[in-house]
């Protein structure tokens, strides 16, 4: 019985029109009554027919009976009269409702009766079903849940002043190389993709930036997290240090010590920067951000990952869901988030390398990137071996005080200098 009343009172909500495309998105026909799911459904319908913007239930009782289910038996006709007045009796006033937590109900028993079914398709023996497809429903249902409890918050009520002034960007962190401040400026919550082909600086370039950035959170309770699944850990963390410090293995051996007092002094504590090895998977990730405070997060390499389940049709189309998540994480964590993308063999010999350039999922990367960096190197004998082209493939930022409007799509060139960790730009 208490069933069917939240069920009256869900169909209730939705006689108003605005109520139904706000919520009837996150409510499934299969964990309704038979009687529940088809009123839902030819609620929509009248809708749609009819304009209106609340339904009036004599008027869609009428309707129903003697237009949509004119051939309907009798005793189903009677649930179905009675189910309709009841709705149309519920004073609304008489009771106290938390709309959204009706909605979170409904959700909730979609996604785990899914999760039901799979878990006896996997003790099955089913050959499709895995453990991933149930952690992937876990988190589509969690992102379900959040989006019915931010829905009335997602209305941009922003002045217009405040908005026209925000548009000269002057906080977020800044980069090390000045070429990147001229073009992209300060980033807060974007997303940054850098594409490169192997062995050609991509570590290097991310090392001397995020150990800048790990400067500019001494004063805060937030870190760098950077997940790695390219390289050996340690090597990484190695190139993040001598990024920060600009000195060579020799000088660093000559005196760890100081090294260590040094990185202290730059980012008010070692562990400012956390680098987790072998990170594979999106549950993985997750995890490691919900038990960290991002001021930035860093993944080398995105693509690598696994956790999008066995529904994905292509690996273009597993791509694309990653860097949909890795975008989420932005916004939910308030922090740039800087992406490693490999470039296909055809950037081979490319200094200035394009979108056409990037390893699978072109589109996706385009869709999804606030901007998109590319590094390339010429097979050119004359040009110098750590020389380095750098192109903006794509900038929705570049509003800094410092942006030049010439070098928001720029193409600069840049020199390695691996044995301290850094790179050199040569505008001024």
């Amino acid at each position: 019985m208490a069933s069917e009343i939240t069920e009256t009172l869900l169909l209730k909500i939705l006689t108003e029109k605005d109520s139904y495309k706000r919520y009837g998105k996150f409510v499934k026909s299969h964990v309704l009554s038979n009687w529940g799911g088809t009123l839902f459904k030819d609620f929509g319908e009248y809708f749609d027919n009819f304009g209106v913007d609340n339904i009036d239930l004599d008027k869609f009782k009428t309707w129903f009976t003697v237009v949509k289910h004119q051939n309907i038996k009798a005793d189903k006709r009677e649930v179905y009269e009675t189910a309709i007045d009841n709705i149309n009796n519920l004073d609304m006033d008489e009771i106290e409702v938390e709309v959204d937590a009706i909605i979170r109900e409904f959700t909730k028993r979609d996604y785990f009766s899914q999760i039901a079914d799979k878990s006896l398709q996997i003790a099955e023996g089913e050959d499709e079903a895995a453990p991933e497809d149930i952690r992937v429903l876990l988190k589509e249902y969690e992102d379900s849940i959040g989006q019915v409890d931010i829905t009335d918050k997602l209305e941009v009520k922003t002045g217009i002043i405040e908005l026209i002034q925000s548009q000269a960007v002057q906080d977020g962190l800044k980069w090390r190389l000045p070429e990147f401040n001229y073009s992209i400026g300060p980033v807060k919550h974007q997303l940054v993709i850098f594409g490169a082909r192997p062995n050609s600086g991509k570590t290097l370039v991310l090392t001397s930036e995020l150990s800048y950035m790990a400067e500019q959170l001494k004063d805060t309770d937030k870190d760098v997290i950077f997940l790695n699944n390219e390289e050996e850990g340690n090597v990484v963390k190695h190139r993040i240090v001598q990024s920060a410090l600009a000195r060579t293995d020799e000088d660093l051996l000559r005196n760890p010590v100081k090294a260590l007092e040094d990185i202290k002094t730059l980012w008010g504590s070692p562990g400012r920067v956390k680098v987790f090895d072998d990170v594979y998977d999106l549950h993985t990730a997750n995890s490691i951000l919900e038990r960290n405070s991002a001021g930035v997060i860093v993944v080398d390499q995105l693509w690598n990952m696994k956790g999008i389940g066995n529904r994905v049709d292509s690996e273009v189309t597993r791509i694309t869901l990653l860097y949909k998540e890795a975008r989420k994480w932005g916004k939910l964590y308030k922090c740039p988030v800087l992406i490693v993308h490999q470039l296909g063999g055809n950037a081979g010999g490319v200094m200035f390398p394009n979108m056409e350039h990037f390893y699978l999922s072109q589109t996706a990367l385009q869709g999804d990137g606030d901007v998109i960096v590319t590094l390339g190197k010429s097979y050119d004998q004359s040009i110098p071996e750590m020389r380095r082209g750098i192109h903006i493939v794509k900038n929705k930022l570049g509003k800094g005080t410092e942006c030049r409007a010439e070098l928001k799509h720029g193409q600069m060139e840049v020199d390695l200098e691996p044995h301290i960790g850094r790179i050199r730009g040569h505008l001024v």
